[in-house]
């Protein structure tokens, strides 16, 4: 559940950024063709397990990141947008919360 929340958030606010962390990946997927049904879809673009890229012929490339794959692999591409993330010892307060703070660099 954490990964999955971490990656939405990431996904709503970091948009512009992660379209720039994965450019690469994304002007090498534009050259790919599509398949029979119209589509392309690509996972873990660039090396990073948790990222996505999928377009449907006449529509813009959508890049998003699938929080199932794990906190630990959302963190990682986190932290390759500059983002620290800063367990909180709160956590030990609380049953089956953990919480972090976000520390954008």
């Amino acid at each position: 559940m954490e990964g999955t929340v971490f990656a939405q958030w990431l996904n709503k606010c970091y948009k512009n950024e992660l379209n720039e962390l994965f450019s690469k990946a994304i002007v090498e997927f534009n050259n790919k063709p599509f398949d029979a049904s119209g589509r392309k879809y690509e996972e873990h673009p660039g090396g990073m397990y948790g990222a996505v890229l999928m377009q449907r012929e006449g529509r813009s490339v959508e890049l998003y990141l699938d929080g199932a794959c794990g906190f630990e692999s959302i963190k990682r591409i986190a932290e390759a947008l500059g983002i620290t993330l800063q367990w909180n010892k709160e956590s030990n307060n609380y049953k089956n919360h953990t919480f972090y703070t976000a520390i954008i660099n």
